[in-house]
């Protein structure tokens, strides 16, 4: 326990206080701000010259364009599935429908609605026809927020995970280079110093995630978008305690790879790399489709489901079961990862070599395993040789 508290308190300042770190989290939450009120700036500025979509006779549309000529009016055959800030206009017999995606450009879009009704009398002059009404058909945006609030929520979990795990896997390789690693473990508890390093990380993700999250949902509220804020409060606490099973996942993975290519750094750096670029292209597909059968099954089996997870809770799509399935299997597979990097942390204290360090790590019954006293692996001048052979047999 002395040896998880000190690595534990220790880990935690460096990775919350460390100024590298303040920079990054900065950063992130500049990144979020940006995109919660990029979508109000642009359509404020844009809104003296809508871009329109018009579904309507090509003199409708002629007569709108040359009384609006500041308007970018554009014939299309339907309304287009993503509006963003436009607006779509669908001119028929029995009245005009104006489609925008938030409520709150009703006001203005209601300006085009009239433009255009009055467009669509003006060429049915003269012929018999009963007068267009206008009436507006407003989609209140939800599912464009629920689909924004799942891209950030997504960005984050996943940088905030890759953020924990690449400083876990930096400061090991630090402490090898340095040739500190076995110095450190001859004097104190592997799993003390690596349980301490693990939880570290996981808290210190899931204190950066709760934090840019109340961030994120101040500035919401802020601009007048309490209901969303909520939608951000209730999600921030879920996703940022699986952010911290994420971490400590990937946090024991980093320290089996770095303890198993030992000298290698070069070739662990490029399979690091390959894992990030592999794991950042299943998050964009499951973006594009967050509703897909296989993410459902995926999203239930570590390592997959660490990315995948937070998708399906951000869209409303996961069950409590699939929380509770997905995380008793990302519990398993965090004890199994850390008892495997504790094997492997012994093992690599012993011999040299990949081929010889599998032997220890696979070995039924190994003098790594019985000892577990803080000063068990301590030599002095007046030890006794032969008390090695076990071990350098192993």
């Amino acid at each position: 326990m002395s040896s998880f508290r000190t690595v534990l308190l220790r880990d935690i300042r460096r990775q919350l206080a460390a100024p590298a770190q303040l920079v990054l989290f900065v950063l992130m939450a500049v990144i979020a701000v940006l995109v919660i009120v990029a979508p109000g700036i642009v359509g404020a500025a844009s809104a003296s010259a809508p871009r329109v979509f018009a579904v309507a006779p090509s003199d409708v549309v002629r007569i709108v364009a040359s009384e609006q000529p500041g308007w970018e009016v554009i014939g299309v055959e339907a309304v287009p599935g993503d509006l963003g800030g436009d607006v779509a206009v669908v001119v028929a017999e029995s009245g005009v429908e104006v489609h925008v995606e938030k409520a709150s450009q009703v006001a203005e879009a209601a300006a085009v609605g009239d433009v255009f009704a009055g467009a669509a009398l003006s060429a049915a002059s003269g012929i018999a026809t009963p007068p267009v009404a206008f009436r507006a058909a407003v989609d209140d945006g939800s599912a464009v927020v629920t689909r924004l609030i799942t891209l950030v929520s997504a960005l984050l979990v996943f940088s905030v995970i890759t953020g924990r795990a690449s400083w876990a896997y930096g400061a090991l390789s630090r402490d090898l280079s340095l040739g500190l690693f076995d110095a450190v473990l001859a004097r104190a508890s592997a799993a003390g110093l690596l349980g301490g390093r693990i939880v570290a990380a996981a808290v210190s993700g899931v204190v950066q995630l709760i934090a840019l999250g109340a961030i994120a949902a101040g500035t919401l509220t802020v601009i007048g978008e309490s209901e969303v804020a909520g939608r951000v409060v209730e999600l921030a606490l879920p996703l940022s305690v699986w952010a911290g099973a994420g971490v400590a996942l990937f946090t024991s993975l980093a320290v089996v790879f770095v303890l198993l290519f030992r000298g290698n750094a070069a070739s662990l750096g490029i399979l690091i790399q390959l894992v990030g670029f592999a794991s950042f292209g299943i998050l964009m597909v499951a973006l594009l489709d967050p509703g897909a059968g296989w993410i459902s099954v995926a999203s239930l089996i570590p390592p997959v489901s660490v990315l995948l997870l937070p998708v399906r809770m951000a869209e409303g799509l996961a069950a409590a079961t699939d929380a509770a399935v997905a995380g008793g299997v990302m519990a398993v597979a965090i004890i199994a990862l850390f008892w495997l990097a504790l094997r492997v942390w012994r093992a690599a204290t012993m011999t040299d070599g990949l081929g010889p360090m599998w032997r220890a790590v696979l070995a039924r019954r190994s003098s790594a395993t019985r000892h577990d006293r803080p000063d068990a692996h301590a030599l002095t001048a007046a030890d006794d040789p032969s008390d090695l052979r076990p071990q350098t047999r192993v």
